[in-house]
């Protein structure tokens, strides 16, 4: 299944973290369960020196490989910056698989075959079209004690995503889930969706640092947060 519902809005998972998954489901697989039901995962990971953070690149990357998303990694003052310009290439990637699988079935061709002007107009048209479709995003935040200092550039980069999708023109929401939490919880939805940044901002003061995190297992509750989102919206 595409990252994708018929309604034509793109649904991804963005997962924030230091580079340290811990225990429980392995987020790779947890990855490959989410693009299974239709949800892009993609992954940002956070250097910090003055931290000590030292980043699992091929972690990262392995996990969004698995999503069909993409990944980046990024120090503090960037990260805002990285979260927003990843999260719209997600999309305009889903797009352009969702494309090209349905070129193959009409012409026999991908993209990358068409002749130059033929493969402009079709790029030029997903850029376009992705900047406009409705995202549903969950932002998975790995709360670990070593992103401490750098918390603040954390939340702002989150609070930054929503106001980006309040400048599209669409039907854009976030949620928040932070891994791992106080009380040896594997993970807390921090906000539910929301596209009010209010709200959201006064959600993310619940967000503290804690201990190694289960990011497979926050990622299969960022899934089930997800499709109860459309049964409570379709059954409306």
């Amino acid at each position: 299944m595409d990252p994708w519902i018929d309604s034509g809005e793109i649904k991804q998972i963005l997962i924030i973290t230091e580079g340290k998954f811990g225990s429980g489901i392995s987020p790779v697989d947890a990855a490959k369960i989410a693009y299974g039901e239709g949800i892009a995962v993609s992954v940002v990971g956070i250097t910090n020196p003055e931290e000590n953070i030292n980043m699992n690149m091929e972690a990262v990357k392995a996990i969004a490989e698995a999503g069909g998303g993409l990944w980046d990694y990024s120090n503090m003052e960037e990260l805002e910056d990285t979260v927003r310009n990843i999260t719209l290439n997600t999309t305009l990637k889903t797009i352009e698989c969702i494309v090209d699988r349905q070129l193959k079935v009409i012409i026999g061709e991908d993209i990358s075959n068409l002749e130059p002007q033929s493969k402009k107009k079709i790029m030029d048209f997903i850029g376009k079209y992705g900047r406009g479709i409705n995202l549903k995003c969950i932002v998975v935040v790995d709360t670990g004690k070593s992103i401490k200092g750098g918390f603040t550039d954390v939340k702002r980069s989150i609070t930054g995503l929503l106001e980006s999708f309040q400048e599209r023109k669409s039907s854009s929401i976030i949620a928040v889930l932070g891994c791992p939490v106080e009380s040896n919880r594997m993970y807390k939805i921090i906000c539910d969706f929301t596209c009010d940044i209010n709200l959201l901002r006064q959600s993310l003061e619940q967000m503290h640092c804690s201990g190694d995190g289960q990011a497979g297992t926050a990622i299969l509750k960022a899934c089930e947060l997800m499709k109860q989102y459309y049964e409570v919206y379709n059954a409306h």
